[in-house]
């Protein structure tokens, strides 16, 4: 419901140790940080999103595979900065499609 938002992200990628480069597995470490502010909601909307400007923030490993029908990734990360009313999503798995 925000307006305005502003988000950075940092990963760096490695090898597995000990997995060939042929099996498309690797790993990664990232961080995450940003915010979301200037909500504009209705006056008879109730809501956690009140905050102005208040940066949430993260790290976390990943597992990425390259695999035959597309890039899967798993990660897990911590919160290191959050509001007392943020759900937080310690695990992700994800995937996509080559072009």
């Amino acid at each position: 419901g925000g307006k305005v938002f502003y988000a950075a992200t940092v990963e760096a990628r490695f090898p597995i140790p000990y997995l060939t480069e042929n099996t498309g597995i690797s790993g990664a470490v990232f961080a995450d940080a940003g915010s979301v502010y200037d909500v504009d909601l209705p006056d008879n909307t109730t809501t956690n999103a009140f905050d102005e400007d208040s940066i949430r923030a993260s790290v976390g490993i990943s597992v990425l595979w390259d695999s035959p029908v597309g890039p899967i990734r798993s990660d897990y990360s911590h919160v290191l900065q959050k509001e007392d009313f943020d759900e937080e999503e310690v695990f992700r798995f994800g995937a996509s499609t080559k072009f």
